[in-house]
């Protein structure tokens, strides 16, 4: 048996695997291998093997989806049909995982927390799988103010568990302003906002708009504007920390044309 070898420390998880032997026979018989797990016949190969009793090299695919899990013999059966037979293995037991690592982000880092982002916690990432030794990553992934620590762990038969962990950096917020763009001018307005990564960026949002020559009032998103002249919209924005910054966007609502009657 070439491949696989207990001492190689393999491991197959789903799909086709390849058992790789040389096989001869002084009288260079027709040889029949099987390839046992456990009691089951799980591939089979029909051999010629030459007649000078140099080996043949052969491949058998099995399924290693239809073996079950955890270490197992490997045993290759060889019968050439005229009262010879010969049995050999893998050296020991071969490992069939198909069940990914349970990975688990330590509370150390807690879901939805505003964190300041010279404070935040570096949790304990905590694996349970039947690989020791499992290949370990994190990554932090931006979406606005928010953040999700990614922890990914890959055991030795390419089996994935991932875990995620969602906070929030205390940071300016960015509002993206729906509506005319700066100093555009237009017939009539209406103005939204949101904001850019999750909602709980922003603990707070005021709205005022004002126009040039009239005082600021309360302004509520998709409020129709139609009266001419010189608008700012100004956003008061707390973020996650309660920390605030203005955002503003002025426009003008074109009004109808004046005529000047001449003498």
């Amino acid at each position: 048996l070439i491949s696989p070898r207990a001492d190689d420390s393999p491991c197959f998880s789903d799909g086709n695997q390849t058992i790789r032997l040389r096989v001869s026979d002084p009288e260079g018989d027709r040889v029949t291998a099987s390839v046992f797990i456990g009691d089951e016949v799980y591939g089979e190969a029909n051999v010629q093997t030459n007649a000078d009793g140099t080996p043949v090299d052969v491949e058998i695919v099995i399924d290693a989806g239809e073996v079950p899990e955890g270490r197992q013999h490997i045993d290759i059966f060889l019968d050439d049909g005229n009262g010879g037979s010969a049995e050999f293995n893998a050296g020991g037991r071969i490992l069939f995982d198909r069940t990914p690592p349970q990975v688990t982000i330590g509370n150390e880092l807690r879901d939805g927390v505003c964190y300041n982002p010279n404070q935040v916690p570096s949790p304990e990432i905590n694996v349970e799988d039947v690989d020791q030794n499992p290949a370990i990553a994190q990554s932090v992934e931006e979406n606005g103010c928010g953040r999700t620590l990614v922890a990914t762990a890959t055991d030795s038969c390419g089996n994935e568990g991932v875990a995620r962990r969602a906070y929030l950096i205390a940071q300016p917020v960015d509002v993206r302003i729906n509506g005319p763009d700066e100093r555009e001018l237009v017939r009539n307005a209406q103005l939204s906002w949101s904001v850019v990564g999750p909602e709980a960026c922003a603990s707070r949002i005021e709205s005022t708009l004002s126009r040039v020559g009239g005082n600021s009032a309360p302004y509520a998103a998709n409020q129709p504007i139609e009266d001419p002249g010189d608008y700012t919209l100004a956003l008061q924005i707390a973020n996650c920390a309660g920390a605030v910054r203005g955002q503003t966007r002025s426009f003008i609502v074109n009004g109808p044309p004046i005529a000047d009657p001449q003498p």
